[in-house]
């Protein structure tokens, strides 16, 4: 790892030990036993730092630790990993303001909820939360320290997060370019994504195998205001789980434009697609499978610019009719496209396509 600060060793250390806390050090240092910041999620609460930028990657790991770590640094020239289960007295970057690469926080060495990332505001890259790894990530139960981010320059990811129950620390976030949510158990809602309203990629939450997807989530409520998503847009707990506690998208209530596909399966507790009805585009396809009490696709009958493939299969409450009148009002073949709705609601309706199964899994 290079970085520019290594000849200012000594002083980071001073500067560290007037400044911060060791996460590594007496438990009784936290006198009101709060782990978490003080302030409400959505007061940023940065520190005044004198500025000073290091060039280079860092990583701040069990295994590659090698500088008491960038208690000095306001902007990072480079990536910030932050990969450690345990604590070598790696001093939190607490006046760190702008990372122009990737950041990428796999566990919390702090235990602070974030907190020692306090003044981040801009990450250039990409910003991943949580891990690949088997088990997955634990020990990061909110996102408050996050509470000053305003801007992600390409990916937000929250992967694999077992103990996250919210990302409202995120609230001051305005700008993203796509959005990936993925296996994380805990997580009851995404309220703290409220200032986002256009998403030139992807907006996906999904999962992977073995599935887990998001068993807890009530409501999607944290994106009321997202209007343009330029990529695919899906809601897909993927074959083998269920989204269990998502009953309304009412939160998508402002969403008018998707400009690749659209993906809803495995929601169980979906009754209807009303929260969709200020949909007026999709381009490249609709899929609505296995849901299990979806009585009607009314919310999407706005849709006035409808391109790509259309699959509605797997909902045994929705009448044949009703998703064939989908099908039919976007047009059966056009451009070459193909539709199929399989094994819904048996109302004397002949499905349309194929007889047998569409051919679809819920990876597709």
């Amino acid at each position: 790892m290079t970085n520019s600060i290594s000849k200012l060793l000594p002083l980071v250390a001073a500067l560290a030990a007037a400044l911060f806390f060791s996460a590594c050090g007496d438990d009784d240092a936290d006198d009101d036993g709060d782990s978490g910041v003080e302030e409400p999620a959505c007061v940023a609460a940065p520190l005044e730092c004198e500025e000073y930028v290091c060039g280079g990657d860092f990583v701040l790991s069990d295994i590659l630790f090698d500088t008491p770590v960038l208690p000095i640094c306001t902007t990072i020239e480079g990536s910030l990993t932050v990969d450690s289960l345990g604590c070598p007295d790696i001093q939190p970057p607490q006046c760190l303001r702008h990372v122009t690469g990737d950041v990428s926080i796999s566990n919390d060495p702090w235990n602070d909820d974030l907190a020692s990332l306090r003044s981040l505001e801009t990450v250039g890259g990409n910003l991943a939360i949580g891990t690949n790894y088997m088990g997955g990530t634990l020990g990061i139960f909110t996102l408050d320290g996050l509470s000053n981010l305003r801007e992600v320059g390409d990916s937000l990811g929250v992967f694999s997060n077992n103990d996250l129950e919210n990302v409202d620390g995120l609230c001051n976030l305005e700008s993203v370019q796509r959005i990936g949510f993925q296996d994380n158990p805990a997580l009851t809602d995404v309220d703290g994504l409220e200032k986002i309203k256009h998403v030139e990629g992807d907006v996906n939450f999904h999962s992977l195998m073995p599935c887990i997807g998001h068993p807890s989530l009530q409501d999607v409520e944290g994106l009321r205001n997202l209007s343009y998503v330029g990529g695919n847009f899906g809601i897909v707990a993927g074959d083998g789980c269920s989204n269990d506690s998502l009953e309304t998208l009412s939160g998508l209530r402002s969403l008018e434009f998707v400009g690749a596909k659209l993906s809803l399966a495995q929601n169980p507790l979906v009754q209807d697609l009303d929260g969709l009805s200020a949909l007026l585009t999709i381009g490249e396809g609709l899929r609505i499978s296995s849901n299990w009490i979806l009585e009607n696709v009314d919310g999407l009958l706005s849709v006035e610019e409808f391109g790509g493939d259309v699959y509605v299969q797997y909902n045994p409450s929705l009448p044949t009719c009703d998703a064939n009148a989908l099908v039919e009002a976007r047009g059966v073949g056009t451009a070459g496209d193909s539709a199929c709705t399989y094994q819904n609601l048996d109302d004397g309706c002949f499905p349309v396509g194929d007889e047998f199964d569409c051919g679809l899994s819920d990876y597709d």
